[in-house]
């Protein structure tokens, strides 16, 4: 009994330390999904631009143009010290005519920069 014992123990040691193994790696997999691709946007200065969603009664265009200003303002002033390129990062509203989702399109195109999208 003491050897089936010692040799059911081993087995069951034997599976948890492969259980251990197969969850490290799994951990390891997702840790590298994930910061893989937050690594590639460290080369980019994020222009974060909230705003009212589709019932805000600005023009958009107009709205766009002052955000643009201020931001070019603030790049010349400050040297746009860190020389990465600009992305304009937004929520995900649904697309509309006017509100967040029509402005910040306009202001990346205005600075002809990328846009990003960030998911909750």
């Amino acid at each position: 009994q003491t050897r089936t014992s010692e040799v059911f123990n081993n087995e069951i040691l034997v599976n948890v330390f492969y259980c251990i193994i197969s969850v490290s790696t799994l951990n390891m997999q997702i840790r590298n999904s994930v910061v893989a691709p937050l690594a590639s946007l460290a080369r980019f200065h994020p222009i974060v631009i909230e705003g009212m969603g589709y019932y805000d009664p600005r023009d958009p265009v107009v709205v766009a143009r002052q955000v643009t200003s201020q931001l070019q303002q603030h790049l010349v002033e400050t040297q746009n010290n860190n020389n990465k390129s600009l992305l304009v990062i937004t929520q995900g509203d649904p697309k509309r005519e006017r509100g967040i989702s029509a402005i910040t399109p306009l202001v990346a195109r205005e600075l002809n920069v990328g846009r990003g999208l960030f998911c909750l």
